[in-house]
């Protein structure tokens, strides 16, 4: 079973690539991505998307 944050990493990653973004660029978005995960709460995540 896929856990939450690699659903929420993926949707990521598809979405910088429909943006254009290389592999490297992926590669560097998914490692600040499990950074992230790891720093923030889901309720600072959540605030963070209604403020923009």
């Amino acid at each position: 079973m896929v856990n939450e944050n690699a659903i929420i990493t993926g949707y990521a990653l598809l979405a910088a690539r429909e943006m254009g973004c290389s592999q490297a660029q992926l590669e560097q978005l998914e490692a600040i991505m499990r950074s992230v995960l790891d720093e923030y709460t889901e309720d600072e995540a959540a605030e963070f998307y209604r403020q923009n």
